[in-house]
């Protein structure tokens, strides 16, 4: 009872300290100078991009420096339409004075370029997006100064919400932090279902993610087109926080930052975003303040003492001169809207290089070392086994055919890798290929769960012409597979990495999983996940990191992956290897389960006797064609098993 009542206590304490920290931020304004309103107000519209980039590089895999140039588009949009309506043409005037449109058609227009991005470089590996958005981020600010000039743009009117204008920094709090908590919320929703699975599966590589059924690119076009959403709501709450933009911090550099920024924070991570913003901005700013002391820097640009001889003014407080500067200066990231442009790079420098020592002391950021520390920032959520169970795929009746390749060849160049190969898998049984290393038993199987084109040759898989169809489809249709190199995330949990194998088992989209509605599908894919996990004997560290298990379990858990996904057909690539003698055993029992109850294998392994032990046939692969095939007793007697091991036979 003791135990229980501890375990119920810890898990209220949480909520609690969450709703006391939304309180804080409620009364913050009323308690801080309002020039710490004002850097609240840049650390929240910094965070809200750096959410962005987090969905981008830390889930995605993928890097743009271009989320910069989308805030610019935000901020750009809003000005025109509001400080310069009256010079819009005539059939754009009904647009003019409405923060509110500027909004949508700055969005519009940020996710038509985040979309032109994304389509030219959804088929090129993921750095040709971090080359490509280089462009972006150095042509997008070229035409914000064409349009407003360097000067850029002023008189931008404030926001105003039930009549109220938002025209001080201490009221735009009060829409940028509802903003950005919305957003994180809808994040972190996204991220804890299975399309936020599906993202993370972008930086196991392409083949993992499509023989799960997850669709790479369609993904990669749907972050990209988040993140870049986001910058624009973040640039266009900017523009009317300033009220005055111009188009230095809409560069490459500050794209840049926020990728630093997120880096620090921890990049994976929703509430790294929030951290590495906070800490970026509050550096970037304590830098502003502590620099300019220095006599060799006065009169430099950006410097408190250059903004009191030009007699800048902060139009969100109306505060002149250097006071004015600094309250807006110095914030890093978004917060170098503000004028953190000065010190000759030398503010630059000294923050990447904090950067570099966070990274070299906490390689995935502050925010993982922090929820490794307190207990309470842990994520370890309950597996509802109560939910009610998935439907099951009805297998081919036992002795059909189902997978059938006829004179297969695949070439690289010159070089064969497979010849002629002609094979059979009936319903319910296990067809075992063997051979040498090198003998092309994973391109065999690449070819036959779709991830590579045969040369020559035709496949049928379920009476279907399937060669060249990908191997999501194939994924779709029955068709599951371990891998020769084990394919995992190692930072997320076991029960994460096997959940992806039910991926096309799920039903819902990404707004139902970013609004938290598919949270009774979530509890039947978990639970389906944790009975497969459980079968194999992983059962007792679902929570832990997939890279803490030893090589022979993070096989076993690629098994479990594959089994999630209810398949027909179970492909294993070189299963055995790493295994214990006693989890061999257990996997051979396994599989004669699995075969009992109607599911058909091909398992491609090196360990013969395991192999002779299962098989209903075995087929003896060497130099990319088959050289015998038969049932265990005769391939066993056949002298060219024994050639194909010791290379004594042409």
């Amino acid at each position: 009872m003791k135990v229980l009542a501890a375990a119920r206590k810890s898990a209220v304490r949480p909520r609690y300290l969450l709703f006391a920290a939304l309180g804080l931020l409620i009364i913050t304004p009323a308690l801080v100078p309002a020039r710490y309103v004002l850097l609240l107000d840049h650390i929240g519209l910094a965070a809200l991009v750096a959410l962005g980039v987090v969905l981008l590089t830390g889930i995605g895999g993928l890097i743009s420096l271009a989320q910069a140039a989308f805030v610019g588009v935000g901020a750009y949009v809003t000005a025109i339409l509001t400080a310069q309506a009256g010079a819009l043409p005539g059939g754009l005037a009904w647009l003019g004075g409405s923060p509110w449109l500027a909004l949508v058609a700055g969005l519009l227009l940020t996710l038509l370029l985040a979309g032109l991005l994304s389509l030219l470089t959804v088929f090129l590996p993921s750095p040709y997006l971090a080359m490509c958005s280089v462009a972006w981020a150095v042509v997008l600010p070229y035409a914000f100064s064409e349009m407003g000039g360097q000067d850029g743009i002023a008189g931008i009117p404030p926001i105003a919400v039930a009549g109220v204008p938002l025209d001080t920094s201490n009221r735009m709090y009060y829409l940028i932090w509802p903003v950005l908590l919305l957003v994180l919320w809808v994040q972190r929703n996204l991220l804890d279902s299975r399309q936020g699975r599906a993202m993370r599966a972008l930086r196991g590589g392409r083949a993992m993610a499509e023989s799960m059924g997850v669709d790479g690119r369609g993904l990669r076009i749907v972050i990209v087109l988040i993140a870049a959403g986001q910058a624009c709501i973040a640039g266009w709450m900017y523009a009317h926080l300033q009220r005055h933009i111009d188009p230095t911090p809409f560069g490459l550099r500050a794209g840049l930052e926020y990728l630093i920024m997120t880096v620090v924070g921890g990049s994976a991570h929703v509430w790294g975003a929030l951290l590495g913003a906070g800490i970026f901005t509050g550096a970037g700013q304590w830098l502003y303040a502590l620099l300019p002391a220095s006599p060799w820097l006065q009169g430099v640009p950006g410097s408190a003492g250059f903004a009191a001889s030009t007699g800048g003014v902060n139009s969100v407080s109306g505060a002149s001169g250097g006071a004015g500067a600094a309250a807006v200066g110095g914030m890093g990231g978004m917060g170098g809207y503000g004028g953190y442009i000065g010190y000759g790079g030398l503010e630059i420098v000294l923050l990447a290089l904090v950067a570099l020592v966070v990274l070299l002391r906490w390689r995935d950021g502050m925010w993982p070392m922090l929820a490794r520390r307190l207990p309470l920032l842990r994520e370890n959520g309950k597996v509802n086994m109560a939910a009610e169970p998935l439907p099951r795929r009805p297998l081919p009746p036992r002795g059909d055919v189902i997978l059938e390749a006829v004179r297969v060849t695949r070439r690289f160049g010159s070089t064969q890798a497979t010849r002629d190969i002609s094979l059979a898998i009936e319903a319910g049984n296990i067809l075992a290929l063997i051979g040498p290393p090198g003998a092309g038993k994973s391109t065999l199987l690449d070819l036959l769960s779709g991830l590579d084109k045969p040369t020559t040759g035709a496949i049928s898989f379920m009476g279907d012409r399937v060669s060249g169809r990908g191997a999501r489809r194939l994924a779709a249709q029955g068709m599951s597979r371990s891998f020769q190199q084990v394919s995992l995330l190692g930072e997320r949990s076991v029960l994460d990495n096997a959940a992806l194998g039910a991926h096309l088992r799920g039903t819902h989209g990404i707004a139902a999983c970013a609004l938290h509605a598919d949270r009774r599908e979530e509890a039947r894919l978990l639970a389906e996940t944790t009975r497969q996990l459980e079968r194999v004997g992983l059962g007792d560290c679902l929570h832990r990191p997939a890279a803490s298990l030893p090589p022979g379990r993070q096989r076993l858990l690629e098994i479990a992956r594959a089994l999630a996904a209810d398949p027909c057909l179970l492909l294993l690539d070189e299963p055995t290897a790493g295994l214990r003698a006693d989890e061999k055993q257990s996997l051979a029992a396994l599989l004669g389960k699995l075969r009992a109850a109607g599911m058909s294998i091909l398992l491609a392994d090196h360990d013969r006797e395991f192999v002779m032990m299962l098989a209903d046939q075995v087929l003896v692969m060497d130099a990319g064609a088959i050289t015998v095939r038969g049932t265990p007793a005769e391939v066993r007697a056949h002298p060219a098993l024994l050639a194909a091991y010791t290379g004594t036979m042409e």
